[in-house]
């Protein structure tokens, strides 16, 4: 497999071309169109602001590029973090619009919290709640954990789509499927063994999934 890793301004890949080299596959970095024509997969990853992200993608005439090896040509492809935030409509974080794949839009964390302990951002490890079956599951325990930092969430407009949760001071979207789309809001690269599970089965997708 052939993941080709975009490159949205954030500078640093090693732990994702590291992690999805463990699970088989020879990433590269994609800067331009023409690099997307070789690859099997696409990851964007998730480090970085809103706008500052979409602007590079514009910058680097990849918005169109992206779109059509996704939407037309099926290719599956993974959103990180910021990355899945960028699927949607638009984000709190900032004014330009997003991809528009899915019909959601980023919004800021309010965590409830009666003595004021649940802090933003969220950082650290949290446990995921299956929400719908999905072989981008397979082989993940009921006390699968993932790494998250984040300060946003994707608000899912279309229920079904989203087939993970995480609880940290109300639910939002973990882990997003959507036919050859998929996101998740942790960091499966910085996540351990089930990172690399999630990290494997995004790779064993094929075309349309």
């Amino acid at each position: 497999m052939k993941p080709a890793i975009i490159d949205s301004g954030i500078g640093n890949f090693g732990s994702i071309i590291n992690a999805l080299r463990r699970v088989g596959g020879t990433p590269f970095i994609a800067n331009e169109p023409r690099a997307l024509d070789g690859c099997t997969h696409i990851v964007l990853p998730g480090v970085g602001n809103f706008d500052a992200a979409i602007a590079a993608l514009d910058r680097n005439g990849l918005r169109p590029a992206l779109s059509k090896r996704v939407l037309d040509d099926g290719i599956p492809v993974l959103g990180i973090c910021l990355g899945m935030q960028l699927f949607g409509s638009a984000s709190e974080e900032g004014g330009l619009a997003g991809l528009g794949w899915l019909p959601g839009r980023t919004v800021r964390l309010h965590p409830a919290s009666a003595n004021g302990a649940l802090r933003v951002p969220h950082i650290g490890w949290d446990a995921i709640i299956v929400r719908h079956a999905s072989a981008l599951l397979d082989g993940l325990g009921e006390n699968a954990r993932f790494y998250y930092v984040h300060s946003y969430c994707y608000l899912d407009e279309r229920d079904e789509d989203t087939i993970a949760v995480t609880d940290y001071g109300g639910r939002f979207t973990a882990v997003l499927k959507h036919n050859n789309i998929v996101g998740t809001q942790f960091h499966p690269e910085r996540s351990g063994a089930d990172g690399l599970r999630l990290l494997r089965n995004f790779l064993e997708m094929r075309l349309g999934a």
